[in-house]
């Protein structure tokens, strides 16, 4: 019986690595041929979507801004005088404002 050593050489474990190379490449060769069509179709999609990707930030930044603030009441003008809540009269056809206590 032939004595085997119980490390492998540097030898065999590339030439183990290389079969397991071989065998992913084999089966992943499906895939690379559909996706190599979606690439070429796709590719130019997306880098036509990327400058108004880059333009829509600021705007939606400026956008959020303003509204916090108009939200915040930073924005509008305060009410002079007395305040105070609205009743809605059925016999009036306006609402009656009506000094807080």
């Amino acid at each position: 019986m032939p004595s085997h050593d119980e490390n492998p050489t540097v030898g065999e474990m590339l030439s183990e690595l290389l079969d397991l190379l071989t065998g992913l490449g084999v089966m992943l060769l499906p895939v690379i041929i559909l996706a190599v069509p979606c690439l070429i179709l796709l590719l130019p999609l997306a880098l036509l979507a990327i400058p108004p990707a880059l333009l829509a930030v600021p705007v939606l930044l400026i956008r959020a801004l303003r509204r916090r603030r108009l939200s915040s009441g930073a924005g509008r003008p305060r009410p002079s005088g007395r305040t105070g809540r609205l009743h809605h009269s059925r016999s009036r056809s306006r609402p009656h404002v009506q000094a807080s206590p």
